[in-house]
């Protein structure tokens, strides 16, 4: 038996270092488990996560399914005195690594409410480990610490429950799951992290190497930027809390719905929204992300007005070429659009109280869009020689 796991831990090492998906890691894992003559009937690998909107991460496998699941839970909904009445979340608080339970006996399956889930399924036998990255411990808002490491359990429907050699073997393996788990959780929430604050397209470029000071490139876009009115007054009107519950809120209005229209937002400038929807000739057509960025103006007010206090901002729509790059210090850098095109976009955002239209768009939008908006007065431009032809357009969808 210790051969099949030596032959593992070698297969899991190598695989850690290739960076494999960790999916098909654990559907081969289990399978040669399985194969080997070790009877799981259940398999868990997860992690908390340090990161602003995934609070933990766990991989999943059963043997009546067959499949491996990913699971994420939001940090919004993350409950730590739910997690503490979990095996896992208890060995945590206990500074435990290694816990087993004869699911067998109704003293062990009182313990959790998890175990009793399980029994009913069949299991017999429950075996958990954990191991911890840092010595270091970080505060949660919510009350409590939380050290940065990996959780393992394994379950067995077999009568008599696992052997004690195979709770020897599922310990000569565990580091090199916790390391092939690692591997890839890391790279999952570098990817997470760089799409949070970055959006999905910067945040692969970075993490695929185009992050050299000066890496960029000169693209056609459709320019969308908006801005909340009122937000000096508010500041000073509100607590923090409030405010940025405020802020909050017209940034899932507006970023929401540039998101759900396919736009990226490259930037919250102050109480700003930079983005833009990439023109790809055969793929992303002018006419199209004019219509989307459009749709996604509207739709933003739209989410507004649906709130209880709805946010004032204005939006201005542009199209034009941007010079998409990082830019920056030797030790700071800013993935951005720069150019023309966007001090114009976020001029005219300007223009759209003084001219009464929430939503402005330039003479360039307004020809390329599938549909037309109201000309408005010619208007002087900062930067600009000559007056910029505007368009206004309804908030209605």
């Amino acid at each position: 038996m210790s051969q099949i796991f030596e032959s593992i831990a070698d297969w899991l090492l190598t695989r850690a270092l290739e960076d494999a998906d960790l999916i098909e890691t654990i559907q081969f894992l289990t399978k040669r488990l399985v194969e080997g003559g070790i009877p799981i009937s259940r398999f868990v690998a997860g992690r908390a996560q340090l990161h602003p909107l995934i609070a933990a991460y766990d991989v999943r496998w059963d043997a009546k399914s067959g499949r491996v699941e990913i699971t994420t839970v939001p940090r919004e909904s993350f409950s730590l005195e739910a997690i503490r009445k979990t095996p896992f979340g208890s060995m945590d608080a206990s500074r435990t690594q290694h816990i087993r339970a004869n699911l067998t006996k109704p003293e062990d399956v009182a313990k959790f409410e998890l175990f009793e889930q399980l029994r009913e399924s069949g299991v017999t036998d429950y075996a958990a480990w954990t191991k911890e990255f840092f010595a270091e411990s970080f505060e949660l808002r919510q009350g409590g610490t939380y050290t940065p490491g990996m959780t393992l359990s394994v379950c067995t429907n077999r009568h008599s429950g696992f052997s004690e050699s195979d709770i020897a073997g599922f310990e000569s393996i565990k580091v090199p799951i916790f390391l092939c788990a690692r591997m890839f959780t890391e790279r999952y929430l570098a990817r997470e992290l760089l799409e949070t604050y970055l959006g999905r397209n910067t945040g692969n470029r970075v993490l695929t190497g185009q992050s050299a000071r000066g890496d960029g490139e000169t693209i056609e876009c459709v320019l969308f930027y908006s801005d909340m009115r009122g937000s000096s007054a508010l500041s000073q009107q509100l607590d923090q809390d409030e405010y940025l519950a405020t802020l909050n809120r017209y940034y899932d209005c507006a970023a929401g719905a540039v998101q759900d229209h396919g736009g990226e937002v490259l930037k919250f400038v102050g109480d700003g929204i930079l983005a833009i929807f990439p023109i790809i000739e055969d793929q992303r057509p002018a006419p199209a992300m004019c219509t989307a960025a459009l749709a996604a103006a509207q739709d933003a007010y739209a989410r507004a007005a649906r709130l209880e206090e709805p946010p004032l901002f204005g939006t201005a729509l542009h199209v034009g070429k941007v010079v998409y790059g990082n830019v920056g210090t030797a030790n700071r850098l800013d993935y951005t659009a720069t150019g023309a095109a966007v001090a114009l976009t976020c001029r005219c955002e300007a223009t759209t109280k003084k001219l009464n239209s929430s939503i402005v768009s330039t003479k360039e939008f307004n020809t390329i869009c599938t549909t037309n908006g109201t000309p408005l007065e010619a208007h002087e431009i900062e930067g600009f020689d000559d007056p910029i032809e505007l368009f206004g357009w309804p908030v209605e969808n």
